[in-house]
């Protein structure tokens, strides 16, 4: 088995690859990192890749750029979900490959290496990254919309049937006219969390032009407006909620559950079988609001390789009231 790093990697093979691998998100397709290129500033993508003979194996897809002013890499930035993907029974090859991401992390002038993984497989035998470990809330589409309806508590139930009473509807967001709409919906949203909207209104107009049927917006209109807005992407049968937002009228009539809800039936009547809500982030209303919609909690696993001038950057950034992006 070889490892190397390359900018550039056979498209047909990387696609066999992650469809090989049920553990591979929407977050480690070559669109995810092209788009990260060409959206944002300083995004460099590369990919461990591991090969025997000819023949692809694994690949381990990160992005070089540069955080509180310090050279990183990261699997997968802004996704947050990445690590390697390989053929079926291919441990040896992602803790070969992550042993690679260790050694690139040690190169010259990297600050930090990061990457999440939620394979649960185990990746760093040797130690050589800091481990630690996280909870995402993620529901079971296997059994179908109806069994996942059943899992709703009464509350959650109850505004669905508000906002559905109310006449709000639900729509397939497309061009960079909904998705910028999604991002007015997000600074108000933002606005209430008291922090700053992510990427800027391009970052999301740009998401329009990605040519991948994983990238799936849903909107919620009221009386010709749009009140509320559902971000995911999807692959290999997972469905990733990357964000919900609303205005002042939406949260009101409950939007929230209702695209989530129509997200979820979408999903277990295209095959999907997870629809992960990602991390509530310590905050306690987060969590009882995915749990209202029968969400259940699962690990994954953070590995990370920091050096002292980054630690001192990132205490002295919080110290100035930084804020950083939320993943």
């Amino acid at each position: 088995m070889e490892v190397r790093v390359t900018r550039e990697v056979d498209a047909s093979s990387y696609r066999r690859l992650l469809a090989d691998d049920r553990s591979a998100t929407f977050f480690h397709t070559a669109e995810w990192s092209s788009f990260l290129q060409e959206a944002l500033s300083g995004c460099s993508p590369e990919t461990l890749v591991a090969r025997n003979d000819d023949e692809i194996i694994g690949a381990l897809p990160f992005m070089t750029r540069t955080k509180i002013g310090l050279k990183v890499l990261e699997s997968m930035p802004f996704g947050t979900y990445g690590g390697p993907v390989v053929t079926p029974g291919g441990d040896d090859v992602a803790a070969a490959l992550v042993a690679a991401f260790a050694k690139l992390a040690k190169s010259p002038g990297v600050a930090m290496a990061q990457l999440v993984d939620v394979s649960g497989r185990e990746l760093d035998p040797a130690g050589a990254f800091e481990r630690t470990s996280g909870t995402m809330q993620v529901v079971d589409l296997s059994g179908g919309f109806e069994s996942v309806l059943s899992g709703f508590r009464p509350s959650a139930r109850n505004k669905l049937k508000k906002a559905r009473k109310a006449g709000v509807t639900v729509r397939r967001g497309q061009g960079a006219e909904d998705f910028s709409i999604y991002f007015t919906l997000l600074e108000k949203s933002a606005a209430r969390w008291g922090t700053p909207a992510p990427h800027g209104r391009r970052f999301f107009e740009r998401l329009a032009d990605v040519e991948h049927d994983g990238v799936q917006l849903w909107l919620a209109e009221h009386e010709g407006t749009v009140i509320g807005g559902d971000l995911n992407f999807a692959l290999n049968g997972m469905i990733m909620n990357w964000g919900n937002a609303s205005s002042d009228a939406g949260r009101r009539l409950a939007t929230n559950n209702l695209l989530h809800a129509h997200a979820m039936r979408v999903g277990a009547e295209g095959g999907y079988r997870s629809f992960n809500m990602g991390a509530s982030q310590d905050l306690p209303g987060v969590a009882a609001f995915k749990r209202s919609l029968g969400a259940q909690v699962s690990d994954y696993t953070i590995l990370r390789i920091t050096t002292p001038l980054y630690r001192a950057a990132q205490w002295a950034s919080q110290l100035g009231g930084g804020h950083g992006g939320r993943t």
